[in-house]
C-alpha cells in the first residue's frame, strides 16, 4: 500500500479477497472502477501478484518460482481466508457516482468486502 504522500489526499481503502488459477499470474484478473459525477474513472488493476492475491495461499517466492516486485499487498486473516488490503486515490474535488467491480479472466472470482473512504 502506498504511503508517502496519500496523508493529504482522499483515497478508498478497499478489502478484496477471490480466487483465480495459477495460470494468470502477471495479468490483470480483474478491476475496481470509480466513476466520478463528472464521467471520469479511476481504475485499480486487479494484477497477480502485484495487487491481487488468491484467498487460499500466500505466496512463497522461493517455491512459487517467479519474483514478487515490490512489496507483498497487506494482507487481512479472516479466519479461513485471507483478504487483501488496496488503496485507491481519488480527487477530492470530484463527487463520486459509483463502484464498480469486474472479473477480466475466466475461473476468476473477486469478492469486494467492504470501502472505506477516507478524507485528510
Amino acid at each position: 500500500m502506498r504511503r508517502a504522500g496519500l496523508l493529504s489526499q482522499l483515497f478508498a481503502l478497499l478489502l478484496v479477497a477471490g480466487s483465480m488459477p495459477p495460470m494468470h499470474s502477471q495479468l490483470d484478473n480483474g478491476e475496481l472502477a470509480v466513476t466520478c459525477a463528472d464521467g471520469t474513472t479511476s481504475r485499480l488493476a486487479l494484477r497477480n501478484p502485484t495487487t491481487w492475491w488468491p484467498i487460499e495461499a500466500d505466496y512463497q517466492t522461493a517455491i512459487d518460482g517467479f519474483c514478487i516486485p515490490g512489496p507483498y499487498p497487506p494482507r487481512i486473516d479472516l479466519g479461513s481466508g485471507r483478504a487483501t488490503l488496496l488503496d485507491l486515490p481519488l480527487d477530492p474535488e470530484r463527487d463520486l457516482r459509483s463502484l464498480s467491480v469486474r472479473c477480466l479472466a475466466n475461473e476468476v472470482v473477486v469478492g469486494l468486502m467492504s470501502v472505506t473512504r477516507l478524507r485528510p
